[in-house]
């Protein structure tokens, strides 16, 4: 089943409530993986040169309750996150949050997985980037830019996929909950590839918006708002 997606209405719903209503609606299983954007942080216009850039004010707000709302039904959050700066201000602030609700909450530090591992040259895909605009993740995800430059979508899925599946199965608790923090292209790769939500459709995911997956044995569920889809 797929719902129609818009922008998010900030006047009825808070950064990271549609990933705390996945969760809910999924009964909050465990060991279970989330893949999320970062929070809020102000509006870039180059992809070149903002790494650096923080969270805003309400970026970090929200980040801390989120760590607070998880800490409320798991108890042993790992977090990981992009070498990104506001990535990793997202987990260190839901784990300040976490911890102040009383859950075991462990920074497990930065992964390249979390980043642009799927640009084989960065040096060319991000000025194709700014010069494409929003039409670059189109481009790419319609098989539109050399294979030298990025990685098709259903490549870079299938190693982000492995990548969650690796760390969720390191986990030594079958109670914990496994929190990567992204960017928005990470979370396209998810939704499009497995839910064909387009972004151009759908619009772009919002902040600490994503996706969960919960394994048990063999199978493996991708649950999206309300679409749950075995891969």
């Amino acid at each position: 089943m797929k719902i129609a997606i818009g922008c998010v209405n900030h006047q009825n719903t808070m950064i990271g409530d549609k990933i705390l209503s996945t969760l809910n609606r999924l009964n909050w299983p465990c060991p279970a993986a989330v893949i999320i954007r970062h929070s809020e942080r102000p509006h870039i216009s180059s992809a070149i040169g903002t790494n650096d850039v923080s969270l805003t004010a309400h970026g970090i707000t929200a980040s801390v309750r989120l760590g607070q709302e998880l800490a409320k039904r798991c108890k042993t959050i790992r977090l990981f996150h992009s070498p990104v700066l506001r990535c990793a201000q997202t987990a260190n602030h839901i784990h300040e949050g976490a911890v102040q609700a009383g859950a075991a909450s462990l920074v497990m530090g930065h992964r390249n997985s979390l980043g642009g591992s799927y640009m084989t040259d960065s040096a060319r895909a991000l000025p194709l980037a700014d010069q494409l605009g929003n039409k670059f993740v189109r481009t790419w995800f319609d098989g539109g830019i050399d294979t030298s430059i990025i990685k098709p979508l259903q490549i870079a899925l299938a190693e982000h996929i492995n990548y969650l599946v690796a760390e969720l199965q390191s986990a030594k608790s079958n109670e914990c909950l496994d929190v990567h923090i992204t960017h928005d292209w990470n979370v396209m790769l998810f939704r499009e590839g497995i839910f064909d939500v387009r972004y151009d459709q759908a619009g772009w995911p919002d902040f600490l918006e994503g996706i969960v997956l919960h394994q048990t044995g063999d199978r493996r569920v991708f649950s999206y708002h309300d679409m749950s889809q075995e891969k």
